[in-house]
Formats: structure tokens, sequence, C-alpha cells
């Protein structure tokens, strides 16, 4: 097939979950035979996988840093590129992944006999509300436009992908889709990139990390949803009263002066490393360098990647009992949730897993063959092909 990719801002580093998840579909399907392009926003950049450098064509528009800007440059720039794409090849079909590049194509009548697939990742409308709590009539505004905009485009597709149960849910009870429409295919995991290291110890030289600390270690984009502020709080008492104890915070995104904040007021940094962004060729390190992964998202988490990425690495996890995180770790065991999301039960969930060796072995033990039986990317590609194919 001739698959055309529509996605809102692809940037050269794959920072966010759902960059990897494109990343991850794109490079499978191709490697079954598909050809692919891709058609997003941004300037030209240079990403660090080959995959997108050398193997799939990206098509841009160039769109400015001011939010007000961009929609419209996102809007018109995309229908262009679409307009002149579509006079130079014949696709088969058109697979979005948000809902504001979907817009102009969706709109356009070139799109109206191609099969299209919508990738549903979280609602627009909930993930700015989240970031943007103050209550005001702008706001109301922009959440209702949003909302009206994702409604639309998840309409007009024949076909809609989630990766979690709770996403097929939301879906119906936001937007009234249609529960036939819905392919539930969850994320997946590259296990021989995700392995537990060899020698733990020449992993931390290598990071510079101390090689006697126990290290609990999340990744996270730096956003209030995302729990770190909690889990920084949470994690004080532990850090004062431990000096064998290390947290090692990776992700870069709009709240990382906060989070700064946060630790030197906490008198914490000495026992806390931010290292902000991770590139992706470095991220497996860092989990095996790790004795504990903990996952601490407050709202709207509609799969969890990073948990099949510490669990494929033979770590310990940790979560939040959140949207669809029990959907993951539910197989597992279930002292890998906490009892909720309030900044004492991750303290205790933590406490209690740091004492026990026992409990942190069998995770362990178990985790790896979870994940490969669950989750690897051969099985779950089959499934995503089978949408396109019919």
């Amino acid at each position: 097939m001739n698959i055309l990719i529509v996605y809102d801002y692809l940037s050269g580093i794959l920072e966010g979950g759902s960059d990897r998840i494109l990343y991850e579909h794109s490079k499978r399907l191709k490697e079954r035979g598909h050809t692919l392009k891709i058609l997003t926003t941004g300037e030209k950049e240079s990403y660090e996988n080959d995959f997108f450098n050398k193997d799939i064509e990206i098509f841009r528009s160039r769109v400015s840093d001011s939010r007000f800007l961009r929609f419209f440059q996102t809007l018109w720039g995309t229908r262009k590129i679409f307009d002149q794409l579509t006079k130079d090849a014949k696709f088969d079909a058109i697979n979005f992944h948000q809902p504001l590049s979907a817009l102009p194509v969706l709109y356009h009548k070139k799109s109206k006999d191609l099969l299209t697939v919508y990738t549903f990742h979280s609602p627009w409308h909930l993930e700015y509300e989240i970031e943007n709590d103050s209550a005001s009539i702008l706001r109301g505004l922009n959440s209702l436009l949003r909302k009206r905009a994702e409604r639309f485009c998840l309409n007009r597709c024949d076909k809609i992908v989630v990766l979690s149960e709770y996403s097929s849910n939301m879906l119906i009870d936001i937007h009234g889709i249609d529960k036939d429409k819905i392919s539930l295919i969850p994320g997946g995991i590259d296990t021989e990139k995700f392995r537990p290291a060899s020698s733990k110890a020449e992993v931390r030289k290598e990071l510079s990390l101390p090689l006697d600390k126990f290290i609990i270690f999340s990744i996270r984009s730096l956003r209030r949803r995302t729990g770190l502020v909690e889990l920084i709080s949470a994690s004080r008492r532990i850090l004062q009263k431990d000096d064998n104890t290390l947290l090692v915070i990776s992700g870069g995104g709009p709240r990382r002066k906060e989070v700064e904040d946060l630790v030197e007021k906490s008198g914490l940094k000495s026992k806390v490393i931010l290292t902000g962004f991770v590139p992706a060729d470095m991220l497996p390190l860092y989990y095996q360098a790790s004795d504990l992964f903990v996952m601490p998202t407050q709202k709207l988490e509609g799969f969890g990647l990073a948990l099949l990425e510490a669990l494929s690495s033979g770590l310990p996890v940790l979560a939040t009992p959140v949207d669809a995180i029990p959907e993951v770790l539910s197989g597992l065991d279930k002292r890998c949730l906490f009892e909720d999301i309030t900044e004492k039960s991750m303290a205790k969930g933590m406490e209690e897993v740091i004492a026990d060796n026992e409990i942190r072995r069998k995770v362990t033990d178990k985790a790896r063959t979870y994940v490969i039986a669950r989750y690897s990317w051969n099985n779950i590609i089959n499934r995503l092909e089978r949408v396109f194919l019919g």
C-alpha cells in the first residue's frame, strides 16, 4: 500500500510517546513492503535515527513559533502540500495522528476516496484544559473548538486505532464514536533495544552515575499531568533520610523551571538528577542503570509506553493506578500499582519496594517475559497492518 501519514509536528529528537509510536509504526509498515510518506510541519531537521533521514520522505510546511500564527499556518500549509502530493502520487490510505493537521486534509475533496485511519493518542481539548487550568471565557472557547475539531476528524475517518481500552471508552463517552469503528492495538516495545544490562556497573560508569546508590528512575514530559512534582515531594522523606538513594528524572517540557525550583527548595539538589531530554540511543542505558522505575501520572495516561521500556529492561516498576496504566500492568503483579495518586501513597509504595529485595526480584524475574508475550512489535504490527488492508 501507499500510505500518507499526517502528523502535526515531528521534531528531530522524537521526544514524546506519540513520536515513538509513529516511528515504530512507520518503520515496521515499511519493513512489510508498504510505501510511506509523512506530511508534517516545522523546519527541516536531522533526525536521531537514520530511518527518518534515509528511509522515508518527509514533507513539511513551515510554521512560526507563535501559537496563534502556527494554527493558521498548519491549516494552510498542510492543505497546500497535500494538494501537491496527490498530484504527484496516488495514495491508498491516509493515517492521521492529531486533529489540527487532519482538518485541512479531511476537508479536501481528494481525501474522500481514500481509506482514512486515525491513530488516537489523547483528547486534544483535555490536554489543553489540564495545562491551562485557570478558568476563563477564552479557555472555555479554546477547549470547545479543540473538542469540535477532533470530533469532526474522528467521525470523518473510516477507522480509529487506540492504544488502550481506556482510550476506546473515552472516544465513546466524549465523542459518541461507534465502538465497531475502533481497533484496540496497544503500543509495543523493541525488546532487543530495551534489555537488561550485562553489567550495570559499566552502564553507570558510562552515564557518570554513582555505582553504590539505589537509583529510582522516571522519564516523563515535564507537564502538570505527568506527576513529577508529586514524585519529588513523595521522594523527599526517602531521599533525606537515606544517603544511598538517588532520584533520576529525564525529559523536557514547559514545567522544567517549576521542577528545578522544587528540587532546590526541598534541599535535594545532591539527591535528584534532572538529565533533561535523553536521546533515543541513550535512553536504554538509563533503564539498565536503574533499580526501580516510577510512573507518577496524575491524569490522562492513554497507554504508558515507558512502562514497557522499563519492564523489557528487566526493571521493577511502580505506577499510579490512573487510566490505562492498570491495563498494562494487570497481568504482571498488583504490587506494581500504588494505592492511589497521592504523595503519601507513592512514598509508602517506594519505601516498601526499596526495603524488600524479594518484591523487586519477583517482578524482575517475570517482567521481560511478560512484555515479550504481550507487547513485542512483531505481534502488534500484524494487527495494525490488518487495519489498513481490511
